[in-house]
Order: structure tokens, then C-alpha cells, then sequence
């Protein structure tokens, strides 16, 4: 690629961002300055801006926007015997990478987890709609960990955790690092 650049002077994005810094852009702010933006020749300029702008917040190749990481922890205790919640929902324009699934069983039962995503909320999914990630199982106490690989959750899609035990007294404990990358 040359070393044309667009004028700054021209480009909106400059404008509407310039009271913000690199580590402050939101999502919700790239998607609404983008959003309509057409893939023809007569936008190149903003294009060529946009790119500039990820690469300047260090979100090129879909790595995860700085400061956005979450460890999200869910602990349940007395749950009926298969029971699944819904861990993580996107807002639209988000994507998220999961990097690690946790679980940690409290009591002295046989328990199970599944981790599913799902492209319905949870209140109508069925097994049409869900597909499993992951599956851990074991006899408390006991602790269980994995790295899934490149594992994106984005919207409308959401991430779901079904614990299914022996003992609806004993407490579970699932954990999961997701990282914003859009």
C-alpha cells in the first residue's frame, strides 16, 4: 500500500472522537461512526481512517480492546438437579474471546457442567439452538479448568452454563475470563 492518507480535516471520525483517548473508545462508538458505511471507492478515506483508529487502539487482527477483560464468576448453591443460566450476553456490536472456563464443585457429590452458545436467550433455547463447548465432570471436591481455543461469543449470540448434580445442596462455582475485542 502507498503512504496516501486521508484529511483528517475531512474525515468525521477525527472529529467526533477528539475528546477521547485511545484506551476510551468504545465499541458502541466505532459502531455507531461506522454504521452506515458502505465497502465502495467513494469511501475509501473512511475506511483508511477506521483501520488507523484500530490499529492506534492496538484492536487490529481481532485482539482484545485494552482494559476490557472480565472475570466473571457465578456461584449457585441449592439449584434443582439441571438447571442453566445465561453467563454472558453480547450487546449488539460486541464480540468477546473466551479464554478460560473454570469450575470448582464445593461439596462431596458428582456434578457436571456443560457450557454451551447459543443464538437464542435462554428462555427459548432448545438443543436446535445451542451448541456445546465444553464439558467437565468430576466428584467434589474438585476443580476443573479449560482453555478453549478461539472461542468468540458475539451478539446476537450468548453463553450459557448448565450444572447438573447429585446433591442440589452442594455449591458450584464456574469462572470464565472473556476478553472484549469489538
Amino acid at each position: 500500500m502507498s503512504n496516501y492518507a486521508p484529511d483528517p480535516k475531512k474525515e468525521q471520525m477525527y472529529t467526533n472522537l477528539q475528546n477521547k483517548t485511545l484506551g476510551n473508545v468504545e465499541s458502541q462508538d466505532i459502531q455507531r461512526l461506522t454504521d452506515p458505511t458502505f465497502i465502495q471507492a467513494t469511501n475509501q478515506d473512511a475506511l483508511i481512517t477506521y483501520n488507523a483508529v484500530n490499529n492506534a487502539a492496538f484492536r487490529m487482527g481481532g485482539q482484545p480492546i485494552p482494559n476490557r477483560q472480565l472475570i466473571l464468576v457465578k456461584t449457585v448453591t441449592g439449584i434443582e438437579t439441571s438447571t442453566v443460566f445465561e453467563v454472558l450476553t453480547p450487546a449488539q456490536g460486541e464480540s468477546y474471546l473466551v479464554s478460560v472456563l473454570n469450575w470448582e464443585i464445593k461439596g462431596a457429590n458428582t456434578n457436571n457442567v456443560n457450557w454451551w452458545i447459543s443464538n437464542q436467550p435462554l428462555a427459548s433455547s432448545s438443543s436446535s439452538t445451542r451448541v456445546r463447548i465444553s464439558y467437565m465432570s468430576g466428584t467434589g471436591p474438585d476443580l476443573g479448568s479449560e482453555l478453549p481455543p478461539n472461542l468468540y461469543v458475539s451478539y446476537p449470540n450468548n453463553l450459557q452454563v448448565q450444572i447438573v448434580v447429585t446433591n442440589t445442596s452442594d455449591t458450584n462455582v464456574v469462572s470464565y475470563v472473556v476478553n472484549q475485542i469489538t
